[in-house]
């Protein structure tokens, strides 16, 4: 859990991430959804609802019409290959594939 200002309002958030390399953040008291981040890393979504949170899969890479589909991350996800180092500051992410932190 983590307190970030969403709208100008510090809210406590529960922040996910996925194979996809998109981080979610869900209202910790109520659950409901409440935005996404997208690393640039991925092919697989094309976008997600800002309401609430589906993703719509890009359909350029469904498989089926005998083409050869180029997707990222892998089958394995980006979180298989990358550590997921934590730092001690508080409203800090650190994301060691571009070696920088974020606050």
């Amino acid at each position: 859990m983590i307190d970030l200002p969403v709208n100008g309002v510090n809210r406590k958030l529960v922040v996910t991430s996925g194979k996809e390399a998109l981080y979610d953040a869900l209202d910790a008291e109520t659950g409901k959804y409440v935005f996404s981040i997208d690393m640039g890393l991925q092919s697989v979504i094309a976008s997600v609802d800002p309401v609430t949170g589906a993703k719509r899969i890009n359909p350029a890479i469904v498989p089926g019409d005998g083409e050869t589909k180029t997707v990222c991350p892998t089958r394995a996800g980006l979180r298989a290959g990358f550590p997921r180092p934590t730092t001690p500051r508080p409203k800090c992410c650190t994301c060691r594939w571009w070696n920088r932190a974020w606050t």
